[in-house]
């Protein structure tokens, strides 16, 4: 998990993009999907996700 990954969970980040892959079901398109992730509340051990 990105939020994981950047530590947001741990210490404040700056905001982050990513493309990640949506895959519909059951046709399996493949669609785009663009995602925000910084630290919320780090001290609570919680990320977040726009």
């Amino acid at each position: 998990m990105p939020i994981l990954r950047l530590g947001a969970h741990q210490f404040a980040i700056e905001p982050t993009n990513f493309v990640m892959a949506w895959i519909e079901v059951p046709s399996l398109r493949v669609l785009r999907s663009n995602q925000s992730y910084a630290s919320a509340s780090p001290e609570n051990g919680i990320g977040r996700v726009s």
